[in-house]
């Protein structure tokens, strides 16, 4: 495997993490948009994961912001 296989390989585990990570997010926004969602969120999401979820969109959008023009 060339350099270039290699970037692109990493490239898309890191899309495909990327991918997983906006799934999950939308679906906690959609659950908090939606009332009858809510308490089944809150029991199936422990601390640690949110912490996770979190610490992941922290990086996501740092990472964004050196992006920008």
């Amino acid at each position: 495997m060339d350099a270039q296989e290699k970037y692109e390989y990493w490239l898309d585990i890191a899309q495909y993490d990327l991918d997983i990570l906006f799934e999950d997010l939308r679906s906690f926004y959609l659950n908090g948009r939606y009332a009858d969602f809510k308490q089944k969120l809150s029991v199936s999401t422990d601390e640690a994961t949110a912490k996770d979820y979190l610490n992941q969109t922290k990086e996501v959008f740092a990472w964004l912001l050196t992006q920008k023009p």
